[in-house]
């Protein structure tokens, strides 16, 4: 059976607790520190964080107008890049 890209999105409910962490965290930030003259914002994500959290915060980001790419690379760890 074939699953969707939402359902690759699913998060275990070990992992609930964290994206909701993460959620707080990002949405506190973009009403803080969001410059809506750049239409840009990165949130640099800290410790271990599962892809699976990482792609239901994508969704849902993006579900509400944003543009969300992930990045990451061995110097400055992962991040997501929001846009307008």
């Amino acid at each position: 059976m074939a699953i969707s890209p939402l359902e690759c999105a699913a998060v275990a409910e070990e992992d609930k607790e964290q994206l909701k962490s993460l959620e707080r965290k990002i949405d506190d930030k973009l009403r803080t520190e969001f410059d809506p003259s750049s239409g840009r914002f990165v949130f640099s994500i800290s410790g271990s964080v599962r892809r699976n959290v990482i792609n239901a915060l994508i969704v849902k980001y993006e579900a509400v107008g944003w543009k969300v790419d992930y990045g990451f690379d061995q110097r400055d760890g992962e991040w997501l890049d929001f846009r307008t």
